[in-house]
């Protein structure tokens, strides 16, 4: 499967830090769409959570943040979790972790 539509979808304590390095990491690769939360937190266009149809979901939250985005998306796509909650069962990728899987330095 090619991912060339990016959904990313954040929790409203995530640092603006983070969203921009997610969007970093995938603008060049297709199109990156934005919730609205992490539109306004790096002055992005927003796109509601319901009207996205993309091939992968960054979820950055806790487990509540992913299953509420996964019950809105429009489609099925495949999720990516990185955990900034305090429970962390859905989420793979703790925060500081996705270096590993993104190809990242540090956060």
């Amino acid at each position: 499967m090619q991912i060339s539509r990016v959904g990313v979808i954040t929790h409203t304590r995530v640092k603006s830090e983070l969203v921009r390095k997610i969007a970093d990491k995938f603008s060049g690769n297709g199109d990156v769409f934005f919730d609205p939360i992490a539109a306004e937190k790096i002055n992005r266009e927003k796109t509601e959570v319901k009207d996205m149809r993309v091939d992968l979901a960054v979820i950055v939250g806790g487990d509540g943040t992913i299953l509420w985005a996964v019950n809105e998306l429009a489609n099925e796509p495949l999720i990516l979790g990185i955990n900034v909650g305090t429970v962390g069962h859905l989420a793979r990728c703790p925060l500081g972790g996705p270096s590993c899987t993104l190809g990242w330095g540090h956060t």
